[in-house]
């Protein structure tokens, strides 16, 4: 089995610059606790999680709309796999770098 058997396909995504408050709401509206971070060229940088924005939230002391995302979530390592990797791939890479979301990247 390959991940794109498991992945989901249609993703938001948000910049660094992208309020913790307009993540969220596209978090609610898109049903998912994760959204991946993209620059200028739509290259992937980083993910941001609902507990991301609610730790950021709590320890900046400020409100969702007055921090980013590249506030909260700052240099940290972002592992990713392909599309026809198999699943046991995936789930290997997600064991040994200790993460629950890992971004499906293509050329």
């Amino acid at each position: 089995m390959n991940v794109s058997d498991v992945m989901m396909s249609n993703v938001e995504s948000c910049h660094s610059n992208s309020s913790l408050e307009d993540i969220a709401i596209s978090m609610w509206n898109n049903d998912c606790g994760s959204v991946p971070i993209v620059d200028e060229q739509n290259k992937l940088i980083g993910m941001i999680t609902d507990r991301d924005i609610a730790m950021g939230a709590a320890l900046k002391h400020k409100p969702l709309w007055e921090v980013t995302a590249g506030e909260v979530t700052g240099s940290q390592s972002v592992f990713t796999c392909d599309a026809d990797d198999d699943i046991h791939t995936a789930l290997e890479i997600m064991r040994q770098n200790k993460i629950r979301r890992l971004p499906i990247v293509n050329k």
